[in-house]
C-alpha cells in the first residue's frame, strides 16, 4: 500500500477482499476517495488515513468481490418483463395454463395477455411449449403472446388472425413461421424475431414513461444480484435517448455500454449505408453511459441455430435431417454493414450460435481484416456456441472478445434436445476460448437465463443445466477463472481494464459485500450465493 494523506471519504475493514487483479491479491481493507478506491491493504494501514470526516465500515471477516460486469444484458427488456404475466414458477403444462385461463377471466375481451419471456419449457413437466389449441381453449377472447427468451414464440389463434398470419403469409428472412405439415395452417410456433414482430407489432407499444420505469426497476433487481455495470446490446435511437436522460438526471447508478441496434425503431435497417449514417464513431469515456458499438444477428437461438449439419429435431414437427437452422442476415449484407464498421471506426459484436453461423462472422470479419486490421479493436463474437477447432486462431489474431453466457445451464436441455449429446456436451466452451488465449467476457444475457450471479458463476464451474444434466464436465472452470469472467473479463470488452473490474487504487469503486467467499465455499452455498451489499462508485446503491 502506498501512504497518502488522510482525506479519504470511507474506509472498510476487517473483510476479505478479492481483489480480482491478474496476481490473484488478497487484502483485508480498502479506501474510498470520491468514486474511486485511494488505497488497498491490511487493516491498520487503512486505518491511518482516517481523518476526523471519514467514515468506518468494519466488514466483520465478510468477502468483498469488484462489482459483478455483465456484459451482455438486456436491461430495459427485463424490466419491462418484469410487468407482464410472469410462468418462471409453473412446472406444469396444466398450472401454465391455468394461469393464462385466469388472466383472461379477469381481462376485458380483446386485450391482449403478454407473458414475459423468462421462463423455460423444460422447467414443465412435459417439457414442451403450449400448442396453440391449448392456448385457443382457455383464451378464446383474448390475444395471447407467450414468448420465450428472445427468440421463440407461442400465440393463439386470436393473435395469428389479427396479426393477419395465415396459411399464404410468406415468411420474413431469418426467421420461420411453423405450419401444421396436412393444412399449411401456423401452428402458432414463430421463431426468431422477424416473425415475432408480426404479431409484436400489434402490441401495445410501452410508453417513454413505463420504459422509464422498467429501467429504474431492473436495475434495483440487478443491484440487488450485485450487478454493477452491463454491456446493454441492440438498443433503439429512443432508448439511447432515454438512457441518456437518465445519466443526466443522475438516476443511472448501473454503468451501462448500449450497443446500436440496426433495425430496432428509430435506426434503418442493416447495411453499409445505416453505418455511415452513424457518422465516424468517437469512443466516449463517461463511465457511466456510454454507446460503443453496433449489434449484429447471424442466426436464431437454440432452436434456429445456423448449423453445418442438420438439427436432431425441427421445433412444432417431427424430425427433419435436412434442417440447418437459420441464418438471419444475408452474407453480402454482412459483409457490407462490417466493412462500413471498420472504415468508420465503429466496433462491431454479432450474434452467432451456430458453426456455421461463426463461420459466416468470420469470413466477414477476416474480409474487413484484410482492408483495416482488427487487431486491438476488440470486437465481439457474442454467445459463440459451437465453435470449431480451426475458429480459435482467427479469433485469437483479430483480437475477437467472445461475449460468452450460461446458456447451457438455461437453455442446455434444448440443446440435447435439438442438437444431441454430442454437439450439447461441447456448447459454450468457454475454457477452450480461455486455453487458446481467446479473451472472454461473461454475462447473462437477461432475461433469456437468470441474471442471479452466484447462480452464473457456479454454471461455469459445474456445467449443469437446469433440469440437472451435465455437458461437458471437462469444460468446466476454476474457480479464480469463472469469477474473473464475471468480474474483471467485461471491463477489458469495453476498454475499461484500467478502471473497473478489480479492487486496486485508482480502480472505481464499484463493489459487492457478499454472503460466502465464491473462491473457498461449499458448491452449493456458491450457487446459493446472496448479496449482502451493493456499491457502484463508492456509494451504497443496494440495499437503498
Amino acid at each position: 500500500m502506498t501512504a497518502m494523506a488522510t482525506d479519504v471519504d470511507a474506509v472498510f475493514v476487517n473483510g476479505t477482499v478479492l481483489q480480482m487483479d491478474r496476481a490473484g491479491a488478497v487484502a483485508e481493507a480498502f479506501a474510498v476517495r470520491g468514486d474511486t478506491f485511494a488505497a488497498v491493504g491490511r487493516t491498520g494501514e487503512i486505518r491511518a488515513l482516517e481523518g476526523p470526516a471519514t467514515t468506518e465500515i468494519d466488514l466483520g471477516g465478510r468477502t468483498v468481490l469488484p462489482g459483478f460486469n455483465d456484459s451482455h444484458n438486456h436491461m430495459l427488456e427485463t424490466g419491462l418483463e418484469l410487468a407482464t404475466v410472469q410462468l418462471g414458477r409453473v412446472r406444469s403444462m396444466d398450472a401454465l395454463l391455468e394461469v393464462i385461463r385466469r388472466e383472461a377471466v379477469r381481462r376485458p375481451d380483446g386485450e391482449w395477455i403478454r407473458c414475459s419471456a423468462a421462463w423455460h419449457e423444460s422447467q414443465l413437466a412435459e417439457r414442451r411449449l403450449p400448442t396453440r389449441a391449448e392456448l385457443d381453449a382457455v383464451a378464446p377472447r383474448n390475444p395471447v403472446y407467450l414468448p420465450r427468451g428472445g427468440h421463440v414464440l407461442v400465440v393463439n389463434g386470436l393473435a395469428l388472425r389479427i396479426a393477419g398470419i395465415g396459411p399464404t403469409t410468406s415468411c420474413p428472412g431469418g426467421a420461420d413461421i411453423k405450419r401444421d405439415p396436412r393444412t399449411g395452417e401456423p401452428t402458432g410456433l414463430l421463431l426468431e424475431p422477424p416473425a415475432m414482430a408480426l404479431v409484436r407489432r400489434h402490441l401495445p407499444p410501452p410508453s417513454a414513461l413505463e420504459k422509464e420505469r422498467a429501467i429504474l426497476s431492473a436495475m434495483r433487481a440487478f443491484h440487488a444480484a450485485g450487478i454493477t455495470s452491463v454491456i446493454e446490446p441492440g438498443l433503439a435511437a429512443d432508448e439511447i435517448a432515454l438512457y441518456r436522460r437518465l445519466r443526466a438526471d443522475g438516476r443511472l447508478t448501473m454503468r451501462t455500454t448500449a450497443m446500436v441496434g440496426l433495425g430496432c425503431p428509430g435506426w434503418p435497417d442493416a447495411s453499409g449505408d445505416a453505418v455511415r449514417q452513424l457518422g465516424p464513431y468517437e469512443r466516449a469515456t463517461d463511465a457511466t453511459f456510454r454507446v460503443d458499438g453496433i449489434k449484429l444477428f447471424a442466426d436464431g437461438g437454440i432452436e434456429s441455430a445456423l448449423l453445418g449439419t442438420p438439427h436432431c429435431v425441427v421445433p412444432g414437427e417431427q424430425e427433419h435431417p435436412r434442417y440447418h437452422g437459420v441464418q438471419a442476415l444475408e452474407t453480402e449484407r454482412l459483409d457490407d454493414v462490417v466493412r462500413a464498421a471498420n472504415r468508420t471506426g465503429w466496433r462491431v459484436g454479432v450474434h452467432a450460435v451456430g458453426d456455421a453461423a461463426i463461420d459466416l462472422v468470420l469470413a466477414a470479419f477476416a474480409r474487413a481484416d484484410r482492408e483495416s486490421p482488427l487487431a486491438g479493436k476488440r470486437w465481439m463474437l457474442i454467445h459463440g456456441l459451437l465453435p470449431k477447432e480451426e475458429h480459435y486462431g482467427p479469433l485469437r489474431a483479430m483480437g475477437i472478445v467472445v461475449a460468452a453466457q450460461v446458456h447451457h445451464y438455461a437453455l442446455g436441455d434444448n440443446m440435447l434436445r435439438y442438437w444431441g449429446a454430442e454437439r450439447a456436451s461441447r456448447a459454450n466452451p468457454i475454457r477452450g476460448y480461455l486455453g487458446h488465449g481467446i479473451t472472454v467476457a461473461g454475462g447473462t444475457d437477461a432475461m433469456v437465463c437468470p441474471y442471479d450471479q452466484g447462480l452464473a458463476v457456479w454454471a461455469q464451474i459445474a456445467r449443469r443445466t437446469q433440469q440437472g444434466a451435465t455437458l461437458g464436465a471437462e469444460l468446466g472452470l476454476a474457480r479464480q477463472d469463472a469469477v474473473a469472467l464475471h468480474t474483471r473479463a467485461g471491463s477489458w470488452a469495453t476498454f475499461e481494464e484500467t478502471r473497473k473490474g478489480t479492487i486496486e487504487r485508482g480502480a472505481l469503486a464499484d463493489f459487492v459485500v457478499l454472503s460466502a467467499n465464491p473462491l473457498t465455499c461449499p458448491m452449493d452455498e456458491l450457487r446459493e450465493l446472496r448479496v449482502r451489499q451493493t456499491f457502484v462508485g463508492g456509494r451504497q446503491v443496494w440495499p437503498a
